[in-house]
């Protein structure tokens, strides 16, 4: 399911064609409207169709409010989503009905090497080294890196930079593809428990 927006139906999308790609075909590929007061309509379908994992393209009020929908309706669905569910507004929509939801996001800078350098001296200073402040850290050494390697702020050396080197940040090694993107493999699980969402290791099954 996704509500029709381009950050939400990219991950949707993305995530079906994954699917897909590995034999799974889904039940249901829904739009939904965004900023409803309730979902009860949609709850019915995933209780009529016997759905058991619901992928949701989309923001935290909307995720939240088809969690509480499930709850109130007494069914059993997990929701999966990605980052935009990492906040606690979250659960302050669902309560306990968010227990369970599992999210994709970055790794924590940190728990690593890295970045706990870094995040003692925020700390120091008052500041809160969250997830989001610690990559914005991160983006800014990557930048700052480039412009020396480069000699320039000008766009074409700044993009011939980034491309072609080594950065070092509180994310660990960084490099880029020609497009632009992150060649390091930045996301993990994390699962909603208790009101906070912590790292989830999965547990592979035995071979039969």
């Amino acid at each position: 399911m996704h509500d029709g927006q381009a950050y939400s139906q990219g991950l949707a999308a993305a995530a079906k064609s994954q699917l897909n790609s590995r034999g799974i075909n889904e039940a249901l590929f829904q739009t939904v409207a965004a900023g409803a007061k309730d979902y009860a309509g949609l709850v019915t379908t995933l209780k009529r169709n016997e759905i058991d994992v619901l992928y949701y393209g989309g923001y935290h009020r909307e995720a939240g409010t088809i969690m509480r929908g499930m709850h109130k309706q007494v069914i059993s669905v997990v929701m999966v989503s990605g980052d935009d569910l990492a906040t606690g507004k979250y659960w302050i929509i669902t309560g306990l009905a968010g227990e369970g939801t599992l999210i994709t996001f970055p790794h924590d800078p940190v728990k690593s090497k890295h970045g706990r350098t870094v995040a003692d001296a925020l700390r120091k200073r008052g500041h809160k080294p969250a997830l989001f402040s610690m990559r914005t850290y991160g983006a800014i050494q990557v930048w700052a890196q480039a412009a020396a390697k480069a000699g320039s702020l000008e766009l074409k050396k700044m993009t011939k930079s980034l491309r072609a080197n080594i950065f070092h940040t509180v994310l660990g090694k960084v490099t880029f593809n020609n497009r632009g993107d992150m060649k390091q493999d930045g996301f993990v699980w994390y699962q909603w428990h208790n009101g906070k969402y912590l790292p989830k290791v999965f547990k592979k099954k035995p071979a039969e």
